[in-house]
């Protein structure tokens, strides 16, 4: 896959003052996935969740995430 379709699948949030709702966003909370394999998919989230989670997906480790 190369590092552009990649790149592309992280989406940052910006912080807001109120809720805004987005189509086609599934909610996770309290989950844990194991032996998984994710296509055609987007992450979205805040800036410092996404740099964990780019870490991880580049061999880094294990992302938690909380929050």
């Amino acid at each position: 896959m190369s590092p552009s379709v990649v790149e592309s699948m992280w989406y940052e949030l910006e912080p807001v003052a109120t809720p805004t709702w987005r189509t086609g966003v599934v909610g996770t909370e309290g989950c844990v996935f194991r032996d998984c394999t994710f296509v055609d998919i987007g992450i979205m989230a805040d800036g410092a969740q996404i740099q964990k989670l780019k870490n991880h997906v580049a061999g880094g480790g294990d992302a938690e995430i909380i929050g």
